[in-house]
């Protein structure tokens, strides 16, 4: 099955003319048909191949079980990544015992003035996969519920922890499935299991500081555009 993903990005134009649709294809080779992934919006600000994997939400499964899964009050907060000049803000909320709501915001710099490029929500619950902690994470969009064809690979698996207060996650490299027959978690989780350290398994590893009084002054332009 060939994974083939392609992002749906929603991007507003310094000019302030209308939002535009431009289109960018992540193609994964496994095995057999095409699957399309089209009710992606998120990826205008990412600048790196592997923030690109990450949001495309290209597994067709995911890890742990979102009916039984436990939340952790640590993770719960604003979340915020500069790169290049861009900032990737998340709010991760508790949704209810089991999962987080996390809304996701990607932040231009346009003639020195950030600007909201585009935004996705997701649910997302933790698991232990072989001793280490994992988030799944499921995309929902506008897009998603307008396509006629509605896609099932619009799963995000990534590794995470919580380092010296920082959040640190590494997402599932899609190549990880080439090959392979995995269409559930259990199936997922397993072959994690055998590879949880294995080269190749997750793309460059993603830091995000949480929101405080002493980074809040700093942040304040990027913060009033996702309040």
């Amino acid at each position: 099955m060939d994974i083939v993903c392609t992002l749906r990005v929603w991007q507003r134009r310094p000019s302030g003319d209308r939002e535009t649709v431009a289109r960018s294809g992540l193609s994964v080779a496994n095995h057999g048909a095409h699957t399309h992934n089209t009710f992606m919006r998120h990826v205008a600000a990412c600048g790196v191949i592997g923030m690109i994997c990450f949001l495309a939400g290209c597994l067709p499964t995911y890890v742990g079980n979102p009916d039984t899964a436990v939340v952790k009050p640590e993770y719960v907060g604003v979340w915020f990544r500069e790169e290049a000049g861009d900032t990737q803000v998340w709010a991760v909320h508790k949704m209810n015992e089991r999962n987080y709501l996390i809304q996701s915001y990607n932040i231009k710099t346009h003639e020195g003035k950030p600007a909201l490029e585009s935004t996705l929500a997701w649910r997302a619950w933790l698991a232990d996969v072989g001793g280490a902690e994992f988030v799944s994470m499921e995309a929902f969009s506008t897009e998603q519920l307008l396509e006629t064809e509605h896609d099932t690979n619009r799963y995000t698996v990534g590794r995470v922890k919580l380092d010296a207060g920082a959040l640190k996650l590494r997402s599932i490299d899609p190549k990880l499935l080439q090959g392979q027959n995995v269409t559930t978690p259990q199936q997922f989780e397993a072959l994690l299991k055998n590879n949880l350290d294995g080269e190749g398994v997750y793309l460059d590893e993603m830091t995000f500081t949480k929101v405080d009084e002493k980074n809040r002054a700093k942040l304040a332009p990027v913060l009033e555009l996702v309040k």
